[in-house]
């Protein structure tokens, strides 16, 4: 399992999977990186070995993410005609491989002798706020991230919260936690296989819809390699029902708790 390094293009977070001889990039960061909205469509494009997968450690286990090599890089570099495109090439080709190259590793560390910043001075608050709620809007708008998204309104709300307090101590985060129900059971301690998934996500939006008459909420998430629609509930609030459907139907179908 490859170490993973963090590169930054202009805000934009790039896991590097690879090593020295194999060079290897999470495909969802890049087609983000280039402002490409349809991830899946471009990277049928490439051939199948200009891309790949590879394993990572999360907290709930290893998780399969699509990764491209150097030459499927450069492929959804060239697909795209997206302004960000030809900037992404350049930084790549001054500046990551020939690091990733020379030293077998991409260095984001300054050197001890590059004099520090001055303190940021931040803008007032009602000047941060306009300019949040401005970025929040150009996402919406752009990049057709759903802004309704429960977890989108929590971290909206917090944010707002601790710039309008920021000459006093910050408010704690929301006390609300959202999770898919496997995720949750995971937190647990059960073990939930893929057979057992799809069963256990019925259950737990049959157990929602007839407590609260609603539909649970949902957000997209990469999930063996392919994008698709997670349900979400908040644990907070439904925790104790929740916990019943998962105990009841592990119990059902022979899971158990991790050790």
């Amino acid at each position: 399992m490859s170490e993973i390094v963090l590169f930054n293009f202009e805000s934009h977070d790039i896991r590097y999977v690879g090593d020295g001889i194999k060079h290897e990039w999470v495909a969802t960061d890049v087609c983000a990186a280039l402002n490409i909205r349809n991830s899946s469509q471009a990277l049928d494009r490439l051939d199948d070995d200009e891309k790949g997968i590879c394993l990572s450690d999360t907290p709930g286990g290893e998780q399969e993410l699509l990764t491209v090599n150097e030459p499927g890089l450069y492929g959804l570099v060239l697909g795209s005609r997206k302004p960000e495109a030809k900037r992404f090439k350049r930084w790549l080709k001054h500046e990551v491989l020939p690091a990733i190259r020379k030293t077998g590793s991409y260095n984001l560390q300054k050197t001890d002798s590059t004099p520090k910043p001055e303190p940021l001075q931040l803008p007032p608050a009602d000047v941060r706020i306009r300019d949040y709620a401005n970025a929040m809007q150009y996402l919406e708008e752009k990049l057709g991230i759903d802004l309704q998204n429960p977890r989108m309104q929590q971290h909206y709300q917090d944010v707002i919260n601790n710039i309008v307090l920021d000459s006093q101590k910050q408010l704690p985060p929301s006390k609300d936690r959202w999770m898919g129900i496997v995720e949750f059971a995971e937190k647990l301690g059960y073990k939930v296989t893929s057979k057992q998934a799809p069963i256990l996500g019925k259950r737990a939006k049959a157990w929602f819809v007839a407590e609260t008459g609603e539909l649970p909420a949902e957000e997209d998430r990469l999930v063996n390699g392919r994008m698709c629609p997670v349900k979400l509930y908040n644990v907070t609030e439904y925790g104790e029902g929740l916990s019943q459907v998962v105990r009841e139907y592990l119990g059902e179908s022979g899971g158990r708790a991790a050790a």
